[in-house]
This record gives C-alpha cells, structure tokens and sequence, in this order.
C-alpha cells in the first residue's frame, strides 16, 4: 500500500487494503457474547504471548471479571482457535488488551489525528441472526464527519452488532480508531463511532511522546 496516499480518497486498490488489514484482524468469545479485536505493535509481556490484541471491554467484561480469559479465532476463513488472556482493562474508554500465543501481522497507527472528509474502512465479525452466520472481516466504507475532543471520530462507515472493537482505518491501512458506538433512529439519526486509538496510551499502554 501506498505511504503516501491521499487520504481524503480511496486507495488505488481496495482489494489489497482489505487483505492487508484483515490478516490483523480476529473474532473474539467471551461467554455468550464477543466481538472483534485486532493485532497492534504493543510488547507482550505474558509466557508463550506474541502478540497483543485491542478491543473494547464490552466485548470481554464478563470474562474480565470472572476468569480473564477468552476464545479467539484468527487465519483464514477464521478457521484457527486460540486462548486469549485479558491483561489490561479501561471500562471508563472501553478497551481492553488481549495476549494470544500466534504471532499475527499487527496494524500500523495513524501518527496524526484524523480530520472531517478522510476516507475510511471499518472491519469487524458481525451476525447475521436471520442466517445464524458470522460474516467474518465484514468490510464497510465510508468518510470522517466530525472528529470531537481529538477522542471520538464520527464516520459514515456502517457499525453493526459484532464490529465492537475492530479497527478503524484510513486510505493507507492505518489505524485511526476502535470501533465502539453505533446507533440509528428516526429521531436521533444514525452514529457510527470509533474511540481514537491515541486513547490507549491513556491507561492501558506506555507510548512515545
């Protein structure tokens, strides 16, 4: 992918962005619910872990409080299955951290906050109840609204049930934000919202400055 594209259109090929992203990408279990989460640069620190996973700590507060401990399916087609340990939780932005064993291609950040009419691609593993299906990597397009406070980035990309806590990504496959809000009504409209991944180094991780 090119470093150096306009961020304002779509990339000169969508097929290999989405390739590209979606190899960080994993569908996680947490009870009778889960959600996505999403491989980043961040050093594992657990025996045997590789590789360090976002969510959002909706997907995995029933584990967090009861075991700390968590299904997740990666690979192709979702076919391989591994144990996940929470090792990090931030209820107050809704994240969470998760370290797996395999070691999976991790998402590059954004190193600029995303600004109103940049293009963007929302992945995540929603249901379809009507077909009892999972449409793992379920891909949707859209663009930058509003970004408020440099934490809430506001975009037209469609958030379903099952997209909590995958990436939200600009024209060059970098992160911008986790996927977290998404509502729709005749009166209040429809939001789709991602919480700014510069939020983690809130609490959950150690970050440059």
């Amino acid at each position: 992918l090119d470093p150096d594209a306009n961020l304002f259109v779509a990339p000169a090929d969508v097929a290999a962005l989405i390739a590209q992203v979606g190899q960080s990408v994993v569908d996680i279990f947490c009870g009778e619910g889960g959600g996505t989460g999403f491989a980043l640069d961040i050093v594992a620190e657990g025996p045997g872990a590789q590789t360090v996973l976002v969510t959002n700590y909706h997907v995995v507060d029933e584990c967090w409080e009861n075991d700390t401990s968590v299904t997740v399916r990666y690979g192709d087609n979702m076919a391989l299955k591994t144990v996940g340990v929470i090792v990090g939780a931030d209820e107050a932005n809704d994240l969470a951290l998760i370290e797996i064993s395999p070691d999976l291609p991790w998402l590059r950040e954004s190193e600029v906050f995303a600004e109103r009419g940049w293009w963007t691609m929302a992945m995540g593993n929603p249901a379809d109840p009507d077909l009892k299906v999972t449409l793992d990597r379920y891909v949707s397009f859209g663009y930058i609204g509003y970004v408020l406070d440099e934490y809430w980035n506001y975009t037209s990309a469609t958030l379903n049930r099952g997209n909590s806590g995958g990436p939200l990504v600009n024209s060059r496959g970098e992160l911008i934000g986790i996927n977290t809000l998404a509502s729709s009504g005749l009166d209040e409209g429809v939001w789709n919202i991602a919480v700014d991944s510069a939020v983690l180094c809130v609490s959950l991780i150690i970050c440059d400055d």
